[in-house]
């Protein structure tokens, strides 16, 4: 993968109306809740390219980001 490129393999996530985005940070990541919702806080999660806080949502289609290498695909 070249720097600013997606990778080709993003892991899908499943949407699920129960879940809040801190859920799927925490899902992409591999994290705890606690520490998603610091990587929010810290700038370290963006959706679809875009920097985001801890109110946002996201929908079908959407590219979450999490540091330098982490990326998952709701579907």
């Amino acid at each position: 993968v070249q720097k600013g490129d997606l990778p080709d393999d993003i892991p899908e996530i499943e949407m699920n109306n129960k879940f809040d985005f801190i859920q799927y940070i925490a899902k992409v990541s591999g994290q705890s809740r606690g520490q998603s919702r610091r990587l929010i806080q810290q700038n370290a999660v963006s959706v679809n390219g875009e920097k985001v806080g801890l109110e946002s949502q996201v929908k079908p289609g959407d590219i979450i980001k999490v540091g330098k290498r982490r990326y998952g695909k709701i579907v």
